[in-house]
């Protein structure tokens, strides 16, 4: 006997429209979780809009497909393989698809038909109401722009710990005004006073950002949300009152000032290069280092390694460095020495900005990067980079 099909969802709509909003959806998707919904996303059509979302119970991604071109036959809900509808929207070619959900009275389950142009096929389905439920934005909350928001996250970001279990620094901390980020090695922070409230923002946050468009963004509860034109966005925060570790380095740091350093200026291309070859020729060792020396009674500054020597010169601070004593576990030396990759990524950090370079001479070893900048009428720092030291042997 032939089963008999019922029709849950019918829907017509622009392939570029729906395969934009299902790449974007997928970014949130879970294919490795043992939830297999978690690795699907879900298409909703109700009251002439067709939604697309995914989540992997972190992450959030919810998008709202233009109205233009849509023909919703019957409303309704389904979730889909996310991976394979993609690769099968990717391919199509025909500027329409039409997406029909069927179920079996037989108790075969659900099935998704898509077809364009002369092209059919069937995917696998699971029914919606399986689903999880999505954080929402509450009636009451205010979401605001923050124009600034991606490019300082996308400036912190190397520096966070990707250590898993080491959940204080998994991420870009925000709390009393300034951005900070660190992995134990190196860290960086940044005034910032925008539209985010104090918490720690989890790393893949900042690709969920769009790089185009008017976003808005709320810090609300357990959640950080983003609101563009197309939809909404969230991620959910393990920490949402910022990190204490790397409010410790903003107090230590940029808090106050720093007694005992010297401060240089140079120019952070020049010494970006020479670091850089310092990494490449020491490319054997588990950690390229290099070192930092005076040079020439202070007018330049040296970077070297066991195969490598070179030298930027000195356009500020010169007469200070031509005295200066390196300190480094409370004991005077000659130079002081720093891993390449810590190095190189807080020169890039800086790269295109005034910046000064502090050496170490009195109770904190870390060598600084600061730039200053006045804000409302006063002089102060507004981004600083940390990077903690090697043996001064290197």
């Amino acid at each position: 006997m032939t089963s008999t099909l019922t029709q849950l969802l019918h829907i017509t709509l622009p392939r570029s429209a729906l395969a934009q909003a299902v790449a974007t959806a997928k970014s949130a998707t879970d294919a490795k979780s043992t939830m297999p919904i978690l690795g699907n996303v879900l298409v909703q059509a109700r009251d002439g809009k067709v939604v697309v979302a995914a989540t992997d119970l972190i992450k959030t991604e919810r998008r709202i497909l233009p109205t233009d071109g849509i023909d919703i036959r019957s409303e309704g809900e389904i979730t889909i393989p996310a991976k394979a509808l993609h690769q099968i929207l990717s391919t199509f070619t025909d500027e329409t698809v039409t997406l029909a959900v069927e179920k079996t009275e037989s108790g075969d389950g659900l099935r998704v038909s898509l077809r364009a142009g002369r092209s059919r096929l069937t995917l696998p389905a699971i029914a919606a109401k399986d689903f999880p439920r999505l954080p929402v934005i509450s009636h009451k909350a205010t979401p605001k722009t923050d124009p600034l928001l991606r490019p300082l996250l996308s400036l912190c970001v190397p520096f966070a710990s990707t250590d898993e279990t080491r959940t204080a620094l998994n991420g870009v901390s925000i709390r009393d005004g300034v951005m900070g980020a660190s992995d134990g090695h190196s860290a960086i922070m940044v005034q910032y006073r925008g539209a985010v409230g104090e918490c720690m923002v989890p790393i893949p946050f900042v690709g969920m950002i769009p790089g185009g468009g008017e976003v808005e963004f709320l810090c609300e509860s357990e959640h950080l949300f983003l609101r563009d034109a197309q939809g909404v966005a969230s991620v959910q925060l393990k920490t949402p009152g910022g990190s204490d570790a790397i409010a410790s380095l903003v107090s230590l740091y940029m808090g106050r000032d720093l007694p005992g350093y010297t401060w240089i200026k140079v120019d952070a291309a020049a010494l970006s290069t020479h670091v850089d070859l310092c990494q490449i020729v020491d490319g054997e060792s588990k950690t390229p280092s290099c070192s930092f020396l005076v040079g020439d009674g202070g007018k330049t500054l040296t970077v070297k390694n066991e195969s490598y020597e070179g030298s930027v010169d000195v356009t500020g601070g010169a007469e200070d460095l031509a005295t200066h004593k390196f300190m480094h576990g409370g004991k005077v030396h000659g130079r002081i020495g720093a891993s390449c990759k810590n190095v190189l990524r807080a020169l890039r950090a800086l790269e295109g900005r005034d910046m000064e370079m502090g050496l170490p001479g009195g109770a904190t070893d870390a060598i600084v990067f600061r730039v200053q900048s006045e804000i409302e009428g006063k002089t102060v720092v507004s981004l600083l980079v940390v990077v903690m030291p090697l043996s001064p042997g290197v």
